[in-house]
């Protein structure tokens, strides 16, 4: 069973690779995909009409760039592409709103290496913003693996029913996505004891013996809720290879160190809003986590995340062209 059926492809940079394991992951999921390219709005000033013509260029050669990017993997998957107009995030977001996608996959230009190097400011607006999962890939990734990572996060209090069902319907997908690939899936929960710093304060009267037994419970009952949620897992995909890593320390420490450790090709993440405001915030954890990321990140929203934008008029979009059309 495929999670993502629809798939939205925003090719900030035109990299052959990026696209050929996208196409990939929907030939194997059966998704269908759309491959878009976002150009700037032309100014209102005519100026001589040489805004016409620079308008017209800049559209054909996006269409250009997309057609030679996508001309490979014609026939293998249902597949077209279109120019959008307008803020990238903003054009991608609406796509998404008005279309029903439900993943984005934004191939961006980043280059940098080291922290942060999976995601750009535009790849950020969408993991916040934009109402379906999104997958960050950039041409300087490291070389794929037959490793995936995913990330969960425990919600301890008491109105936690909603969180806990997120956490399931999180390793679901991973192992779904896990299947599909081939790979590897390594479940990491990072855990911190409550109170940890303040433990060997004077005033907290606590006794090593005290300490010792106060950490060992703690440990022990994450370990139990982690181990529930792994076997849940692996009898939902007996065929995954699952591995499980419960590291006590900070999620913004432990999950990008196991990325490096375990080679994972890509990190799965949920991202939970704490905020009044939807999709304004994700989450202090997953902020963290994502700033720092330097492997390829898939960010999924709990289900009922509605996106914080509104939109009036239907962005600017010149058709998409389907499997052996021309741009008009």
């Amino acid at each position: 069973m495929s999670v993502f059926r629809n798939i939205l492809v925003y090719a900030e940079a035109a990299d052959a690779d990026c696209l050929a394991e996208v196409v990939t992951f929907a030939e194997q999921s059966g998704a269908a995909l759309s491959v878009c390219d976002v150009i700037a709005p032309a100014p209102t000033f005519d100026g001589g009409g040489a805004v016409a013509r620079l308008k017209a260029l800049d559209w054909s050669l996006a269409f250009e760039r997309l057609r030679g990017l996508c001309a490979p993997h014609q026939g293998r998957v249902p597949l077209d592409y279109a120019v959008l107009t307008g803020n990238p995030f903003l054009a991608v977001t609406e796509q998404v709103t008005r279309q029903g996608f439900d993943l984005v996959v934004h191939i961006s230009e980043t280059t940098a290496d080291g922290p942060g190097a999976a995601l750009n400011p535009t790849g950020m607006h969408l993991v916040r913003k934009c109402p379906a999962a999104v997958w960050t890939l950039h041409p300087d990734r490291a070389e794929h693996s037959d490793s995936l990572l995913l990330a969960i996060d425990r919600e301890v209090t008491a109105d936690s029913a909603a969180a806990e069902r997120f956490a399931r319907e999180l390793a679901a997908t991973a192992c779904d996505l896990a299947a599909a690939r081939g790979a590897t899936l390594h479940l990491v929960h990072a855990w911190q004891p409550y109170g940890e710093a303040l433990l060997d304060h004077p005033r907290a009267g606590f006794s090593p013996a005290e300490v010792d037994s106060y950490l060992t419970a703690q440990e022990k009952d994450h370990g139990a809720w982690f181990g529930r949620l792994v076997n849940d897992a692996g009898t939902r995909a007996p065929a995954v290879s699952l591995e499980r890593h419960l590291e006590r320390g900070s999620p913004v420490e432990v999950i990008p160190a196991m990325a490096r450790k375990t080679r994972a090709s890509l990190v799965v993440l949920g991202t939970v809003g704490t905020s009044a405001l939807p999709g304004v915030l994700i989450g202090t954890t997953a902020e963290a986590i994502l700033a720092a990321a330097e492997t390829p990140i898939l960010a999924i929203k709990p289900r009922g995340f509605t996106t914080p934008i509104q939109f009036a008029d239907p962005v600017e979009k010149l058709r998409a062209v389907s499997e052996g059309g021309t741009a008009p």
